[in-house]
């Protein structure tokens, strides 16, 4: 995760506070991780979601090489 964040407006904002930051980047990790295990374990789907962009990453390869 980067200090820069897109917020639900989809308008970009800054996170300043360090301990905010890795307090954010270590909660993230740890859904993730249980995602990878529990697969759509949340309602969320984390999932299929980062299976789409895995997808469309790489679609964007493809057309670029």
């Amino acid at each position: 995760m980067r200090e820069r964040c897109l917020g639900i407006a989809l308008f970009g904002f800054i996170i300043k506070n360090p301990v905010l930051l890795e307090s954010l980047n270590y909660k993230l990790n740890r859904i993730l991780n249980f995602e990878a295990t529990n697969h759509n374990y949340f309602r969320q789907h984390i999932t299929d979601i980062k299976e789409s962009f895995i997808k469309e990453l790489e679609i964007g390869n493809i057309m670029t090489d």
